[in-house]
């Protein structure tokens, strides 16, 4: 993984991510481009986890006034969305498995505990892929391979595991006895994973290498705060993260791009009143 942390100049990258008023009363899916140039409101509304579809053209997004999941050209945004899953229960998150070309969800069911959902747009199936008991959140997922990542809550810490869609395998990915690792994001390779640290105040993002179970490096952040979301840009080369308060919503939050090597740091954002969130990058 040498290759990760030569230097390099960042190429411009689009990326997908939503807001909201620390006042929560709206919220919008927004895009830009990395240099802070092409700002555009995709949507507002009710709504929120935006992913790109295939194509790089349009998006997907959860709208919960219409209950489901909405296909919106992300090119032309004054064409309107289509529905194309109508969702039978609250989801919390929503992700893009383009290999299985699937829909992952998360939800709590009746006694509360979190759960992992998929859906086959192709075939018009639903999988419940948490079986048992257990506490399951926030899929992930590369571009290569069939595994389908996810956080599970052990003990009193949150885990990374990996499964097969059909249930046949599951693997632990990614330990730690005293850090939830429940937001995190898959390079598109499938090689290794990025997860946000916080250790005394301090922030960290940790690159874990997956065939190998180990970490490969934990890379202090070079601004204050402490990353909430961290993403991975298509070539491997950029991180982007929110910086803010775990579990505060009444502050605001921004977004940063920098280099593996933690050089070439850069807000994007520059938010006073509102709260930026899970920016997908390609």
């Amino acid at each position: 993984f040498a290759y990760l942390f030569k230097h390099y100049e960042l190429d411009r990258y689009e990326v997908l991510f939503y807001t909201f008023p620390v006042t929560k009363n709206s919220y919008e899916i927004c895009k830009m481009n990395s240099d802070q140039i092409g700002y555009e409101v995709i949507e507002q509304g009710f709504i929120c986890y935006p992913v790109w579809a295939e194509d790089g053209q349009h998006i997907y997004y959860i709208d919960y006034s219409q209950g489901g999941v909405i296909k919106k050209d992300a090119q032309d945004i004054s064409a309107p969305g289509e529905l194309v899953y109508a969702l039978d229960r609250n989801v919390m998150f929503l992700r893009h498995h383009e290999f299985l070309e699937l829909f992952m969800f998360s939800y709590k069911d009746g006694t509360g505990q979190n759960r992992l959902l998929a859906y086959d747009y192709n075939n018009g199936t639903t999988t419940e892929l948490t079986q048992g008991g257990y506490d399951e959140s926030t899929p992930s997922s590369s571009k290569v391979d069939d595994w389908i990542y996810f956080s599970r809550k052990v003990n009193d810490t949150r885990d990374i595991y990996r499964r097969k869609l059909d249930g046949s395998i599951e693997e632990v990915v990614y330990e730690d006895p005293e850090y939830n690792l429940s937001s995190f994001n898959m390079s598109v390779d499938g090689k290794f994973l990025i997860t946000p640290k916080h250790v005394d105040g301090e922030g960290y993002v940790v690159f874990y290498d997956i065939e190998r179970h180990r970490v490969i490096y934990e890379l202090k952040l070079p601004v204050d705060g402490v990353p909430l979301y961290t993403s991975l840009s298509n070539d491997n080369k950029a991180i982007f993260f929110i910086t803010g308060t775990p579990y505060n919503y009444n502050e605001p939050r921004n977004m940063y791009r920098m280099a593996l090597d933690g050089t070439q740091l850069f807000q994007m954002t520059n938010l006073n009143d509102k709260v930026a969130g899970r920016p997908l990058v390609r």
